[in-house]
């Protein structure tokens, strides 16, 4: 990627990480003939880079499939919000629709084993959390996760649980079964994530390759309480007097 100072570089967002821990997939504006599609570039900065979508429209990366060859991002559609696609990583980069509504749908993120998406969507007029089966998502059933608003679904490492933010601030987790068929329990709140980060319209937050931890954006807290300035005006004047 480049230097964002650079004079005429592009932007780069929303970064996602390839399988192989070599590469990563951000949105860009690398010419000007696009709102941000998708780009591959090395980690390490080297090379140029591979271009995956081409059209007008914004194209953000939402997650890597865990076999490495599919990007799912969403992109709005007129009239409607937001939907979801794939792109190939194979030569071809076919772009195909994943999920199309009357909603708009973002943040999705892929089950370890491949088998099953969560993701938020505005059924309801709120934001909720919700799972399908992928690659068809548009098939097979569809179970909603979280019961009064949530945000930003990850996966734990090991598939048995979803973790979301809430709408009250509470950061959440559900139990599930992703084998295959899908089963979920009920949300419950892990802790206050009230003074976290949420506000980006991509996840902002993630889970440790290790399962440990969770990496999340706490910002910086503002001085409360500043010392005092003491401003002296005509000071030369008083200079002169006790000369």
């Amino acid at each position: 990627m480049r230097d964002a100072n650079e004079v005429g570089a592009a932007q780069d967002n929303y970064a996602e990480w390839l399988p192989d821990s070599t590469r990563v997939v951000v949105s860009s504006r690398a010419d000007a003939s696009n709102n941000g599609n998708l780009h591959v570039y090395r980690a390490d900065g080297t090379g140029t880079g591979e271009r995956l979508t081409e059209a007008p429209a914004l194209h953000v990366p939402n997650a890597v499939s865990p076999d490495g060859r599919f990007v799912i991002f969403r992109s709005p559609v007129p009239g409607r919000g937001e939907d979801l696609f794939t792109v190939s990583l194979e030569t071809d980069h076919a772009v195909t629709t994943l999920l199309s509504t009357e909603h708009t749908e973002t943040n999705a993120a892929i089950s370890p084993n491949g088998r099953w998406m969560a993701y938020q969507a505005n059924l309801s007029g709120r934001e909720e959390i919700f799972v399908r089966p992928f690659p068809d998502a548009e098939s097979g059933g569809q179970w909603q996760l979280s019961q009064a608003g949530g945000v930003k679904p990850v996966w734990s490492r090991d598939g048995r649980e979803v973790f979301y933010a809430g709408a009250d601030g509470q950061f959440m987790v559900v139990p599930v079964q992703s084998g295959d068929a899908f089963v979920a329990g009920r949300p419950a709140a892990l802790f206050d994530a009230s003074a976290y980060y949420f506000g980006a319209p991509g996840r902002n937050h993630d889970v440790s390759r290790d399962g440990k931890r969770f990496v999340m954006i706490k910002p910086l807290a503002l001085e409360t309480s500043a010392s005092p300035i003491t401003i002296v005006v005509n000071w030369f004047e008083e200079l002169k007097k006790i000369r």
